[in-house]
């Protein structure tokens, strides 16, 4: 029985359709080498904190700790090739790992030294510049409609644990190990900027 002229077309076709589903169901490899660096407290209002505070994401005043993290990998690179978009869990730390009844508030995304990383902000990657920072308040603020954790880091710190995750719309994720903040960080950081 003759083959119809189309088969190899077809063949393609398919074979390039599976290429392009299993990336889509297979995303990039997880994140398993960040690294605490430091961590920084700052205030919003002091010029001194400059670089820290034109990415800083509150912008209604107040201090924020900022926590500076290294990366084996360039996440924004990573971003990119998997388009990812790359956001944080904070919390208190239970067992070394998240603890989702003590989230603290921070926001969202990794920044580096040009802004948001993820997929679809352009920004200057260097392969020796691999630093990223998370912003946290120092002090939880009520949300209206909203069951926050009340906590106030310059009058109990305790340890921080910070994992990054995310994924894209086709449905596959990452994560990444958890990073642990020693509260004596923390603690020295606000101390600092009393």
């Amino acid at each position: 029985m003759p083959m119809p002229r189309n088969s190899p077309n077809l063949f393609v076709s398919l074979v390039l359709s599976l290429g392009v589903a299993s990336c889509a169901l297979f995303g990039g490899p997880n994140l398993r080498n960040l690294e605490f660096s430091s961590v920084t407290a700052i205030d919003v209002r002091n010029s001194v904190d400059a670089p820290l505070v034109e990415m800083n994401p509150f912008h209604d005043g107040g201090r924020v700790v900022v926590v500076s993290f290294g990366a084996e990998r360039d996440l924004r690179a990573y971003a990119e090739k998997y388009e990812y978009n790359i956001g944080n869990d904070v919390s208190f730390c239970r067992g070394g790992e998240i603890d989702r009844s003590r989230l603290l508030q921070n926001d969202p995304y990794v920044f580096d030294k040009s802004g948001m990383v993820d997929a679809y902000h352009q920004g200057t990657s260097s392969s020796n510049q691999r630093e990223y920072y998370i912003y946290i308040r120092v002090v939880a603020l009520p949300l209206a409609g909203q069951s926050v954790f009340m906590y106030d880091l310059q009058r109990a710190p305790d340890d921080i644990c910070i994992q990054l995750g995310g994924g894209r719309m086709f449905g596959d994720s990452f994560s990444s190990n958890t990073i642990v903040i020693p509260k004596e960080a923390v603690a020295a950081a606000l101390q600092a900027v009393k």
